[in-house]
């Protein structure tokens, strides 16, 4: 680490004196101007606040995963807030970090039994040439966020069955290090884990991208589902038994999105349907059904956007695996 400048470092390596360091003390440039602005000073001190309090309650695996993203975020800031160093630091753009950070730290993602979970976030900027004038220098930020679940009271059954969970929600090491190559694009990467039955949790990952010069933003979203009982990922053939379900499903899906969206449905007939509606990656299940998701272009034009369509359980059940759902109680 280059600087060591906010309340967590600064408590990690020695006592913290007054609101987060000693200013009397203060020698590199991200503390000076943490100094000079008692906005961000106060920022700062929260920021400390925020990352002991998540911190405290955690195992010892999930505290490194904080400090780390946590030191991530250190090196991030200051070259988002400098144009990688190029420009003096801007106590705005500081300000706008630190309020994100917060944000993240302290958001409740939630509970699943007695599990905790807690957010992790990973950061980086890049500079890149503004497509309108090659003199000027701009930034782009990366953000890769998702869940995972506390294991410090969990023994037994119940601390493997949260490894199994906690292993399927990361996200591959991939699919951080291959978006660097995007790096004249915003991108935006998030996780969210929802319990949807007893037995049953949906992860669903959004992504959303901003090309420099570009007119508008695009963004997509998926998801997956893990069967608890069965500790695994849920597949299609643990919903759908008939073996002509995928050209069933599509035909009832192709109806319902012409009757949606009229003249704008660009497909030409429910077998085009087919390769969008079979994978379980497109799938929202829920209570009274399933809702099959489109991103923007999949079925029709930017300007109409994301699209979907419900099947209930009723009209599903006669291509329904026996037992499924049963299986969600």
């Amino acid at each position: 680490m280059t600087v060591l400048f906010s309340a967590l470092i600064w408590s990690v390596i020695t006592p913290a004196q007054g609101a987060s360091f000693d200013c009397q003390k203060a020698t590199t440039a991200t503390e000076l101007l943490i100094c000079s602005d008692p906005e961000l000073s106060k920022l700062d001190e929260e920021l400390g606040k925020a990352y002991h309090a998540i911190r405290n309650t955690l195992g010892p695996t999930a505290k490194d995963e904080i400090r780390d993203t946590q030191r991530m975020w250190l090196k991030y800031w200051p070259s988002a807030c400098s144009l990688g160093g190029q420009a003096p630091l801007d106590v705005n753009c500081a300000k706008e970090k630190y309020r994100g950070r917060i944000s993240e730290l302290t958001t409740q993602p939630g509970f699943f039994n007695n599990a905790e979970l807690y957010p992790l976030t990973r950061h980086r900027t890049f500079a890149a040439q503004s497509p309108f004038d090659e003199n000027e220098v701009v930034m782009v930020d990366h953000t890769l966020q998702y869940p995972q679940l506390n294991t410090a009271n969990a023994e037994g059954d119940e601390l493997r069955l949260i490894q199994r969970i906690n292993a399927w929600v990361q996200p591959e090491e991939k699919v951080w290090t291959d978006s660097a190559e995007d790096n004249v694009c915003e991108l935006q990467l998030s996780f969210h884990l929802t319990p949807i039955a007893p037995k049953l949790l949906q992860l669903t990952a959004s992504s959303y991208g901003m090309c420099l010069g570009a007119a508008h933003g695009g963004g997509a979203t998926f998801a997956e589902h893990f069967w608890l009982n069965k500790e695994r990922k849920l597949n299609a053939d643990d919903v759908f038994q008939a073996s002509e379900w995928p050209s069933q499903l599509a035909e009832m899906v192709y109806q319902i999105l012409i009757q949606q969206m009229g003249e704008d449905f660009y497909l030409n007939s429910a077998d085009d349907l087919i390769a969008l509606v079979e994978p379980t990656e497109r799938w929202r299940i829920g209570p009274k059904g399933i809702t099959f998701e489109f991103n923007s272009y999949d079925v029709g034009p930017y300007a109409v956007g994301p699209q979907s369509a419900f099947l209930s359980w009723r009209i599903l059940e006669p291509l329904l695996h026996p037992g499924f759902r049963q299986d969600l109680q």
